[in-house]
């Protein structure tokens, strides 16, 4: 993953989602580094792997991150897309665009704003996620509740969301 390289992430801070391309991978992992808290979907496993091509910076991010997906598989939870997690917790108006295009499909083809959408989108995904989970208290995957960690109370559940490709 070290050597696919950044196409665009998306971070949504304060009510503003900025777009990172290639050229500022740099820039993106000395922001995230700001962050005493990051949330993100799938970023351990991918996009933290992806960006430490490009940096050191990098190696410190998961210690800070909630990944969501990760979470699931240390709960025991069966491991679903964010797409599935959105629409069972959310709604179908809560799916991911471009269905049947992948984002690697996207970057080939050159189609970059389409790109930047999907990333974006993810990254809405993710936040109101999280704001259903802390109004909830718990997110349903599949036919089970997933439930806040023992301890961990839903305000503190904050922090910079993520996605790239």
């Amino acid at each position: 993953l070290e050597a696919i390289g950044l196409a665009v992430a998306v971070t949504y801070t304060d009510g503003e989602y900025t777009t990172w391309w290639e050229a500022q991978a740099i820039d993106l992992l000395r922001y995230l580094q700001e962050f005493d808290y990051i949330i993100g979907y799938n970023v351990n496993i991918f996009d933290y792997r992806v960006l430490s091509g490009y940096s050191d910076l990098a190696y410190g991010l998961p210690e800070k991150t909630f990944d969501l997906l990760a979470e699931l598989k240390i709960q025991s939870l069966p491991l679903v897309s964010l797409d599935s997690l959105a629409i069972r917790n959310l709604g179908s108006k809560y799916r991911k665009i471009y269905q049947d295009t992948s984002a690697v499909d996207l970057w080939r083809e050159g189609k970059l704003e389409e790109l930047e959408r999907y990333c974006k989108r993810d990254v809405e995904l993710t936040r109101t996620l999280r704001v259903e989970w802390e109004s909830r208290g718990y997110l349903w995957v599949k036919d089970q509740q997933f439930a806040l960690w023992p301890g961990l109370r839903p305000t503190q559940l904050y922090g910079m969301f993520t996605e790239m490709y």
